[in-house]
């Protein structure tokens, strides 16, 4: 039996923004690695809304660098990758949960045969404002795009093959 968890996105600085609840794969000092499982509940707190999802996701929490990663899986095959810039995310172990401040930056690619694509650059721009981001926290998470864009073209983790072979499990234990 896996551990529940929790995952909490918030807006800067501390703001609910979404939640919903995954299974643990993989914990290490640096990462958390996690199941979203069909059936699954996103309760939009911005929104307020509750979304219903009835595929699976492979989901990747950086502990100390400022990115999330979620695999889709659809009918058997990985759909699309979804990366937030967000601060590193916070595992409370007590509490279940692991939370991470959303920076609005995303780093997407909404089907293997297209190019990777950076959206949201118009929210980040507003949320600026609203939310008061300091020009320290804009400035990084500018930098940390950059980064996570290097880390895609050179294979580094999280895409190293690591985020692969749970995508690979999960379709071979639904589909094989």
């Amino acid at each position: 039996m896996r551990e529940k968890l929790t995952i909490r996105a918030l807006k800067y600085p501390d703001i609910p923004h979404y939640d919903w609840e995954v299974e643990l794969l993989e914990e290490a000092s640096t990462h958390v690695i996690c199941i979203g499982l069909p059936g699954r509940k996103l309760v939009h707190h911005t929104k307020q809304k509750v979304f219903d999802f009835d595929s699976c996701s492979i989901e990747f929490y950086s502990l100390e660098h400022w990115v999330t990663v979620s695999a889709d899986i659809v009918n058997g095959a990985l759909q699309q990758y979804y990366c937030n810039i967000a601060m590193p995310a916070i595992r409370d172990k007590s509490k279940s949960t692991v939370s991470f401040i959303d920076l609005d930056l995303d780093l997407v690619r909404r089907s293997l045969n297209l190019p990777w694509k950076v959206v949201d650059v118009e929210e980040f721009h507003t949320n600026q404002v609203k939310y008061g981001y300091p020009s320290s926290l804009v400035v990084e998470a500018k930098q940390q795009l950059q980064e996570l864009q290097n880390r895609v073209r050179k294979s580094l983790f999280p895409f190293d093959g690591k985020l692969q072979f749970f995508i690979d499990q999960v379709i071979e234990q639904n589909h094989g």
